[in-house]
């Protein structure tokens, strides 16, 4: 064996033989004499171990300061404060309304100080859903924002089921109404608290608004705000700045029709309340830019219609969305470019001929019960739309010819002066699997129709929409959508689908649907 003398007893080694007596004494030493060298190599291998131990903490300590001195020429160390300060804003992004930056504080004193030093960060302010017994930690907690925002303009989104409950807390942000820039309030008031309308903190900031851009207020079906009697928004009267309004409340009554506010400086208004209501907004609001009106339920006609008594012009209105079309008949928009119809859409081609507007975009959403007849009236009073979207296949009624037929047949390029939409560049369609291969013969038919060689302005965007459970023939759908080649063509289902609705439906910056 290496390191070690001859061994006196190499047969034994290779055997199960007993050593004799005269073998006994020279295997013994033999023994003591290796055991000896063992233990002195132990010596030598715990100095060398601790040797060992020595250069690593030392080559620790060196890495520590090579990283140490790097990083005082790390690149980060000299980016502006300016610029830090953008990456921070856009960072947070929306989060900021459920979570204040508190954790950008944590990071360096340097990070910190900019943090602290950046009002806006601090400005967004979420009241609510905070039980009783946190109430104290909540108050700490908006004074520290308040403090932190210093002067700038607050976005505010009150979530409250008992106003009294959170008196303090608004008194805190009624003293700051000076700043406010948006108010956003979603209440589920309970019977047995006063409704937003009767609370002191709201009545005492009329004149005082002079930021407020956005006011936003949605009740449930559970408030009792409409059992209070109907209100008005005095305390927007003077608010010279404000733009955006939002009014939702399933009762529709909750607002009378004279409501007290400078309309004539809205551009965006997205309410949902009584007919009456809408005209009388609308009437003294020319300068509106974007619109959804909801009048309830969006495929019924129960609610009377308005008496005619001249048509409200809209000439600066770009977007409109409306539940129930009842009433388009008393609107004009010459200058509207994307329309969203909900439900059903009748009043549609007649508004559409009395605006003479351009429309760029069409999508319907919703159940409906318009006939087909109406569906064709409507294309062919838009020779110029670009983009069509509909979702609406499954709730229709069977209208001969259905409205399916229309998109898979009358759609059909021939070349021809009557043909319908022939600058379309995006369709989008629902198709149920209750449709035969003759049915899905002709959709393809007429979208090679529109994406010929031969085609002056050929269809680039192609959206099949179909539900989850849709099987058998969307393998199928899926393999034809891959032949269609240079055009961006997709069968969409679920959250795909419902995503590309989301994104198309004409107001991408308010996350609500009204459905």
């Amino acid at each position: 064996m290496t390191g070690t003398s001859s061994s006196p007893c190499t047969h034994l080694l290779q055997s199960n033989e007993a050593p004799t007596e005269a073998e006994i004494p020279p295997i013994q030493l033999f023994i003591s004499e290796n055991q000896s060298r063992l233990d002195a190599l132990d010596v030598q291998i715990d100095d060398l171990r601790a040797q060992m131990q020595r250069l690593q903490s030392e080559r620790a300590t060196v890495e520590d300061c090579i990283h140490s001195h790097r990083a005082v020429l790390s690149a980060v160390r000299r980016v502006p404060h300016e610029l830090i300060t953008e990456i921070f804003v856009w960072t947070l992004g929306g989060q900021t309304w459920f979570r204040p930056p508190w954790y950008l504080a944590f990071i360096c004193r340097s990070w910190r100080g900019i943090a602290l030093s950046t009002p806006c960060l601090w400005s967004f302010l979420l009241l609510g859903g905070t039980p009783p017994h946190s109430l104290a930690r909540t108050s700490s907690i908006l004074e520290t924002l308040l403090y932190r925002s210093s002067n700038a303009p607050l976005d505010i989104m009150i979530s409250c089921y008992a106003w009294d409950m959170y008196a303090a807390q608004l008194d805190m942000l009624s003293a700051h109404r000076n700043r406010w820039r948006t108010l956003r309030i979603h209440t589920q008031t309970c019977a047995k608290s006063p409704g937003i309308f009767n609370c002191r903190w709201l009545a005492g900031v009329k004149g005082q608004l002079s930021q407020l851009m956005t006011f936003e207020y949605i009740t449930s079906e559970q408030s009792n705000e409409a059992a209070d009697g109907k209100k008005d928004l005095h305390f927007l009267s003077v608010a010279p700045r404000l733009r955006r309004l939002f009014l939702t409340s399933p009762s529709t009554t909750i607002f009378s029709p004279q409501l007290l506010f400078p309309s004539t400086q809205i551009t965006h208004y997205f309410a949902k309340s009584k007919a009456a209501v809408h005209r009388e907004i609308l009437s003294a609001a020319p300068n509106l830019v974007e619109c959804i009106l909801a009048c309830g339920n969006s495929y019924k006609t129960s609610e009377p219609s308005l008496p005619t008594n001249g048509i409200v012009s809209l000439p600066r209105l770009r977007r409109l969305r409306v539940e129930n079309s009842s009433i388009l008949e008393h609107l004009s928009a010459p200058s509207l470019q994307h329309l969203v119809l909900q439900g059903n859409f009748d009043a549609a081609p007649s508004f559409v001929e009395r605006s003479s507007c351009v429309l760029q975009q069409l999508m319907f959403t919703g159940r409906s019960n318009s006939p087909a007849s109406t569906f064709l009236s409507l294309l062919l009073a838009l020779p110029k739309l670009e983009h069509l979207i509909s979702e609406m296949g499954q709730y229709l009624v069977a209208d001969p010819p259905s409205i399916t037929e229309v998109v898979r047949s009358g759609m059909t390029i021939t070349d021809s002066p009557d043909d319908l939409l022939p600058n379309l560049k995006l369709l989008a369609c629902f198709w149920s699997d209750d449709k035969s291969a003759d049915e899905m013969e002709s959709l393809w038919t007429m979208i090679e129709s529109r994406h010929g060689p031969s085609s002056v302005h050929p269809l680039q965007t192609f959206r099949l929409l179909v539900e989850p459970w849709s099987s058998g023939w969307t393998k199928e759908a899926q393999n034809i959508i891959n032949e269609f080649d240079g055009m961006d063509a997709k069968l969409l289902s679920g959250r795909d689908k419902q995503c590309f609705l989301d994104e198309h439906h004409g107001f991408p910056e308010y996350g609500f649907r009204w459905n």
